[in-house]
């Protein structure tokens, strides 16, 4: 069972902190404001299923262990792979390919 230190702060932002004082949280958001959430793993804005921040009025902003993304990078890296045979990619691609070896 993980073990977290809870602060929240004179606005009524909540604040998840690891061991090392680290904001981190592997269950949720690690900061909670009014106007704002964000998921952080080690001190770093991190999150694989949805945007690392959510503001109130709707802004968003992702993230993966620290750096920026736009969405469209954000969706390329998180989204699972399709796997295909060759016919399925031919059909797919609408025209013949041949598979070559490096």
């Amino acid at each position: 069972m993980k073990t977290y230190k809870v602060t929240v702060d004179s606005n009524d932002t909540i604040y998840w902190h690891n061991e090392d004082g680290q904001l981190h949280r592997e269950d949720g958001p690690a900061v909670e404001g009014t106007s704002y959430k964000s998921w952080w793993i080690n001190g770093q804005l991190h999150r694989e299923d949805g945007p690392a921040v959510e503001w109130v009025d709707g802004d968003k902003s992702w993230w993966i262990n620290g750096k920026a993304l736009t969405e469209e990078e954000f969706n390329r890296r998180t989204q699972p792979h399709k796997e295909m045979t060759v016919a399925q990619l031919e059909k797919e691609l609408g025209y013949k390919i041949k598979i070559v070896k490096e």
